[in-house]
Order: C-alpha cells, then sequence, then structure tokens
C-alpha cells in the first residue's frame, strides 16, 4: 500500500511540475512578446514623430539701419535730425537769409561803431513786424519810404518822431544776426511803434508784438 501511495504520490508531482513548467513558458512567451510589441510600438511613434516634424524654413536676417551712436568724452551722441520746418522765426529767417548774414552782420558792426560817443533815449516801444508783400505795403519792390531796399536785420519803420537814419539798439533781440541794431530807413507806424523787416510773411506774422526796451541813437 505505502509503494502505490508513493508511486501516486510522485505522478502527482509530475502532472504538477508539468504544469507549473508550462505555466512558466506561458509567462515567459508574454513577457518576451510583450518587450516585442512595445519595442515596435516606440519605433512607430518615433517614425511618426519625426514625419510629423514641421520643416522651418530659415527666414532671411533683417537688417535694421540704426543712427550710428557717436561717442564723446564719455557721453553718448545721437546724429540730430534737423526738422523740415523751422523751429521758430528766427531759424527761418537765418535760412532765407543765409548767404547774406555776414554782409548785414558787418552793416550792423558799423552802426554800433557810429554810435560811439552819442547818449541814447531810452525807451519801451512797441515791436511789430512787416514783409514787402502787397498785403504789408501794398507792393512788393522792397523800396522804402527813404528811397533805400529794405534789407532784413537792418530795416525798421517807425514814426515820424525819429528821423531817417536813426539807429536803434535792442537788447532784447542782441542774439538775432544783427546783435540787435537796426536802422529807420521805412514808415507806416505810429510814433511809439517799431516795425522791423522780414523777407518772409510767415516770419513777420509769427514775430508777433512786443514791447521791448529799446535804445534810440539819433543822427547827428
Amino acid at each position: 500500500m505505502s509503494s502505490k501511495k508513493t508511486v501516486t504520490a510522485r505522478n502527482k508531482m509530475t502532472a504538477r511540475d508539468k504544469r507549473i513548467d508550462r505555466n512558466g513558458r506561458l509567462v515567459l512567451k508574454c513577457y518576451l512578446a510583450f518587450i516585442i510589441i512595445s519595442a515596435i510600438i516606440s519605433l512607430t511613434m518615433k517614425a511618426m514623430v519625426v514625419q510629423a516634424a514641421p520643416v522651418i524654413e530659415k527666414k532671411a536676417d533683417i537688417v535694421y539701419n540704426v543712427p550710428e551712436v557717436i561717442y564723446i568724452n564719455s557721453e553718448i551722441t545721437t546724429p540730430v535730425v534737423e526738422p523740415t520746418e523751422a523751429a521758430d522765426f528766427e531759424d527761418e529767417e537765418l535760412q532765407a537769409d543765409e548767404t547774406s548774414s555776414n554782409e548785414e552782420e558787418a552793416v550792423n558792426n558799423e552802426l554800433e561803431l557810429r554810435v560811439q560817443g552819442i547818449t541814447p533815449i531810452v525807451r519801451t516801444l512797441n515791436t511789430t513786424a512787416y514783409c514787402p508783400c502787397k498785403k504789408c505795403c501794398n507792393k512788393t519792390d522792397g523800396v522804402t519810404a527813404s528811397g533805400t531796399i529794405a534789407q532784413p536785420w537792418h530795416t525798421v519803420a517807425s514814426g515820424r518822431e525819429y528821423p531817417y537814419g536813426t539807429i536803434i539798439y535792442i537788447p532784447a533781440l542782441s542774439d538775432w544776426p544783427n546783435g540787435g541794431w537796426f536802422k529807420v530807413e521805412d514808415r507806416g507806424v505810429g510814433n511809439g511803434y517799431l516795425d522791423i523787416f522780414f523777407t518772409s510773411h510767415s516770419v513777420a506774422n509769427d514775430y508777433g508784438r512786443r514791447h521791448l526796451e529799446s535804445y534810440v541813437y539819433l543822427p547827428r
């Protein structure tokens, strides 16, 4: 009886071992199949990413024209852009009469020399401006009441209280090309007024009206 039990037990163990071996092989096959499938999926995904990747075209470099920066004494100075229009009437008049500015300066320096030793009359005059147009003078020839040709930075019109040839210095206009020196050569305004000649009507309008202290040098 004991031998039969032993054989039966062995047969049971052999059958169990076979099942375990079969199950182990099945697990191993499944594991290998899982690894192979994972590898295939991974390669497929990489291929799809490579195909789907967009082609990036290199754009041409954009070149910006940046104004040159000049370094002077450790300070940065950028080029100054000249305005298309004059900032004020003084700059506009300077541009209009640039060619004759040196001659006018010489003439007005002569006016300053003429009055040396003469005691001026100090008055506050009501100053305005005019030009040789029809609106200002009813003519366009530029000839003054004294017979001279009106010159910018030089000619002024006054009332009859100041005879032709009277020299007038206006300190508030000393930074002008003429240094603030003028000569009475025209009429058209009343006493206490002074009309400064310009070549441009817009410049004359921009000057407006100013009450300025003036040094009047009557002719000898």
